[in-house]
């Protein structure tokens, strides 16, 4: 474009004087074309040749009143090009010598490879920094497209960002190219512009199979084609192209602008495993649409998939419940549990149901933000780290983390997932007082337990795909397992409540007992939380107090926890029985724990509680009884039981230890009608613990014998016993499935129980040293004084195997030197092979056969 000047007829604009770095070359091609332009032929393609050589000529060109102006522009022109040449020299190559000479040296004014870094186009060519992006959508619902206004179909395509899209779609998004104006790219702005671009990529996209994605900075626009980048709003339309103008610049009319959201529905954020074995990130819908493709989610923590598959079951309770069409509704007996699980399709209404409720699940909704609560403040407005919610950072134990150990910033997806974690698992101790909060004392909300689920000791049931695993957890809510009398319309999840959560404790009727089922149960919300933004970051969380809820006697609400009778709360309540989530040990293995994790435990003392039970197996495993019992899970099938927990310390108010364990159980031993399987497989375990038992005897008669404490090498030689008898153990359970006769299966466990302890048990003596050969005198409590060395601990040691192992019926080997011809050791001279025993202290095993040491290693 051209205007009048005062020395020439016409001046181009400063536009184009930007574009092409000063007047000179307008000038000369105004000059060249000014005879076409008043009337001359112009032919083409003859003419462009001689146009270009007279344009880029030195030869004076125009009308000579033009001359002053053009000598001006001249002498800018070269000017400008002597600094070019003089910034050029640092990545200038040497002239190039005569045929012969060598070449070292050459290179020496050489920068390295020209990469597609600042520094390394700076070697190719002198210009201002410009930017390519890509432009895409983001629509009203969440989902990522491909821009409206392509033509041949494939505008409008969906772009799934938990994978690469399809060939078409990728292409079609390579072919929205757009290279942004300077004022987003000069030297002042373009470092910024880079960085609030890199604030949105896909990771699925940065792979090999997506050439056309991967490494490129992505704009993306909001329905109305529109954004904000580096301080300015862009508009986009086809008769414009890019327009660039300052915030608050007016636009046409329309709708109001997007308010800031997070679609759960249809943004990924749930990891997941693929039946491969990959990872990855999936929206609420995809995990219900893929699930029979899906092995598992994988939390952050083990007690994150927990809660979120808590989350994924009251979903999918809710959908069921208000399944339209003739579909079955949630299943209340195990015939309607039947059909959903021959149904392949049975988890289709899910992805209708979240349609409907979307808005429900929206993180940051003005007024519903999902699992929090809008507008929530403490009176001083303060903003906590997120360290409150974030459960890997040990508290204290910075070197330990891997967040060293400030949480600063996360994404809106692993918010969110800590997000359910928090309002599952969170710690107790003193919080600050949410304003609203009438328990708020001085500012201060003093103590009310941790989140529902850390009281717990977890247990689910998982199958061999996420699907399977929903179902065998969805347990018919008028099955004896739950509490039958509730009404199914009083349960209802958080986000379809007509009064949402505020500050303080919840208040609704008190005629209708709370949790009232599952779905409520599940999206408890133990907590009160608003988490702050920054962009598309969270930075910081408000984090109080919520709805509090008591663990006692809720064994017929609670399934996926097994549960112990408390008397001492029996006492201090003054009730008849109280019973209490039973909580996982950390240091004992899942598989130990057999016997009360499949059976009722009960009482056999002559007082009152007779035939009471101690403890109650989890309502998921009473669930898979009975569909051993009814034949609907195969009777050599496999479930594995999966037990997940949180051990806290210091008054509740830290994590010390999360706990992840299972054990694959044949289906048979659930089923009643087959008790021996089940029987077989708990006294397996009691054989593995006397054996453990007996090796930590010998360890501390060993340690005695060289006048070093018993207690510790007692502790060891267990956990190295139940650690060697681990493996063997959850093998053999598995293949008991297809054992005909059972008890000859234990024969073949106690034979290998029997020769892996014996080898730690030689392990143990050779490791013992000459002061445990020579031993000493030691007072054994309730026995006396005895002399003990390796020899008569190992004698010990071999009688006790002997008694709680049967020996295998084929002859024993001959062990020369230390054991005689029947496998025992060879008595001390003056020892009685078998001494009388001392009395047992009740904190060693029930049976009556231990050693001299009275168990009290």
């Amino acid at each position: 474009m051209w205007r009048t000047g005062p020395s020439i007829p016409l001046q181009p604009v400063k536009g184009s004087v930007a574009v092409y770095q000063g007047r000179h070359t307008l000038l000369r091609a105004l000059a060249v074309l000014a005879p076409h332009l008043e009337g001359a032929p112009l032919v083409l393609p003859d003419h462009i040749s001689p146009l270009v050589q007279a344009a880029y000529d030195d030869r004076a060109v125009g009308p000579e009143r033009w001359a002053p102006a053009l000598a001006e522009a001249r002498r800018e022109y070269l000017k400008r090009l002597t600094e070019k040449r003089e910034r050029a020299n640092a990545f200038r190559l040497d002239p190039v010598r005569r045929a012969g000479r060598p070449v070292i040296g050459w290179l020496d004014g050489n920068a390295g490879d020209a990469d597609d870094s600042r520094a390394g186009r700076a070697q190719v060519r002198d210009s201002d920094e410009s930017l390519e992006v890509l432009v895409v959508q983001r629509r009203q619902d969440g989902r990522l497209t491909t821009v409206d206004w392509l033509d041949g179909g494939r505008g409008g395509l969906d772009l799934p960002e938990h994978a690469p899209p399809v060939r078409r779609a990728a292409e079609a998004v390579a072919a929205s190219a757009l290279t942004l104006p300077r004022s987003l790219t000069h030297p002042g702005v373009i470092d910024r512009t880079i960085a609030e671009l890199e604030r949105f990529v896909v990771p699925a996209w940065q792979v090999k199979e997506c050439p056309w994605l991967a490494g490129e900075l992505l704009l993306v626009l909001d329905e109305r084609c529109q954004t904000r980048l580096s301080g300015s709003e862009i508009h986009y339309s086809v008769d414009d192209g890019l327009r660039v103008g300052s915030i608050g610049t007016p636009r046409a009319k329309g709708p109001k602008r997007m308010t800031p959201s997070f679609d759960l529905v249809s943004r990924p954020w749930l990891p997941v495993q693929r039946d491969d074995g990959t990872t990855d990130e999936l929206s609420l819908a995809d995990v219900f649409a893929q699930a029979g493709s899906l092995r598992r989610l994988v939390g952050d923590l083990p007690t994150q998939e927990f809660a979120l598959l808590r989350l994924l079951l009251a979903i999918l309770y809710d959908a069921l419940a208000e399944a339209e069409g003739g579909r079955p509704g949630a299943p209340a007996e195990l015939e309607d549990w039947e059909e959903l699980w021959q149904d392949e399709e049975s988890l289709a209404v899910v992805v209708d149901y979240l349609g409907r409720h979307r808005e429900s699940f929206d993180l940051l909704h003005p007024e519903r933000p999902f699992f929090q609560v809008a507008g929530l403040h403490t009176a001083k407005h303060e903003v906590a780290s997120l360290n409150r919610i974030v459960a890997d950072v040990p508290n204290g134990e910075a070197f330990f983390s891997m967040r060293r150990p400030e949480v600063g910033r996360l994404s809106l997806a692993e918010a969110a997932r800590w997000l359910v974690h928090t309002h599952a698992y969170d710690s107790s101790g003193i919080k600050t007082g949410m304003v609203g909060d009438d328990r708020a004392r001085s500012g201060k909300v003093y103590p009310q337990g941790v989140g529902w689920a850390g009281a717990l000791g977890g247990v689910h049931a998982e199958g061999h795909t996420l699907r399977e695993t929903l179902l065998l957890n969805l347990i018919p809510t008028k099955e004896p397992i739950f509490d039958t009398t509730a009404d199914p319309k009083d349960d209802l999840p958080v986000w379809r409540r007509e009064t949402p959560p505020g500050p303080g404790v919840l208040e609704e009727d008190p005629s209708v007992p709370r949790p009232a089922g599952p779905r409520d149960l599940y999206t408890w919300q133990s907590r009160r939380l608003l988490l702050h933004t920054d962009g598309a970051d969270i930075t910081g969380v408000v984090l109080g107090y919520g709805d509090p809820l008591t663990p006692v006697n809720r064994w017929k609400s609670e399934p996926m926890t097994g549960w112990r009778r408390s008397r001492t709360q029996e006492k201090k309540l003054g009730r008849a029985l109280v019973y209490l989530p039973r909580q996982h040990d950390p240091s004992r293995a899942a598989w130990r724990g057999l016997a009360s994790l499949l059976y009722a435990q009960r009482s056999d003392d002559g007082t009152t509680g007779r035939g009471t039970d101690e403890s109650k197996p989890s309502g998921v495993v009473k669930w898979l009884t009975l569909l051993s019992n009814e034949s609907v899970l195969p009777e050599r099938s496999l479930v594995r039981t999966r037990l997940v927990g949180a051990v806290y310390g210091t008054q509740q108010s830290v994590v010390d230890e999360v706990v992840d364990d299972g054990v694959t159980l044949p289906v048979i031993l659930l089923h009643e009608k087959r008790p021996l399987h089940g029987t077989v497989a708990v006294d397996a375990v009691a054989d593995a613990e006397r054996a453990a038992s007996a090796l930590g005897h010998l360890a501390g008669n060993l340690a005695r014998a060289t006048g070093s404490p018993p207690g510790p090498a007692t502790n060891t030689a267990r956990d190295l016993g139940f650690g060697a008898l681990d493996g063997p153990y959850r093998r053999w359970l598995v293949d008991l499935a297809g054992a005909a006769d059972p008890d000859a299966a234990r024969a073949e466990w106690q034979a290998e129980v029997r020769r892996i302890v014996l080898g730690l048990g030689h392990e143990l003596l050779d490791g013992a040293g000459q002061a445990a050969a020579e031993g000493r005198v030691v007072d054994l409590p309730g026995v006396g004084t005895r002399w003990i060395d390796s020899s008569r601990a190992d004698l010990w040691f071999r009688t006790r195997i002997n008694k709680v192992l049967p020996k295998p019926p084929e002859p024993a080997e001959q062990d020369h030197g230390r054991n005689g011809p029947d496998g025992q050791a060879n008595p001390a001279p003056g020892s009685s092979p078998d001494p009388p025993d001392p009395p047992v202290p009740s904190t060693t095993a029930p049976h009556t056969d231990d050693d001299p040491s009275g168990g009290t290693a």
